[in-house]
């Protein structure tokens, strides 16, 4: 049960690492495109969309973790 348990954490925390590239890799984009590219204002409109979109699933990724943190720690601590 306790390595079911391992696996279940580490595969969410490798999603949530994932999830988390992603939005970086979108935002250095985002910000490249604003410096060097003001005239492109179609691409910074798309790629503010993908951040977003990424930025909810990080987060959903990020709730999912913190949840499964808390259940395990929660009978560690009775």
């Amino acid at each position: 049960m306790q390595r079911q348990a391992s696996d279940s954490y580490t595969r969410l925390l490798a999603q949530w690492q994932a999830r988390r590239e992603v939005v970086n890799a979108y935002h250095r984009a985002l910000r490249f495109f604003m410096a060097y590219n003001g005239d492109t204002p179609k691409q910074q409109r798309e790629l503010l969309e993908k951040v977003g979109v990424a930025l909810i699933a990080l987060r959903q990724a990020s709730d999912q973790l913190r949840r499964y943190e808390q259940e395990r720690a929660a009978p560690d601590t009775q």
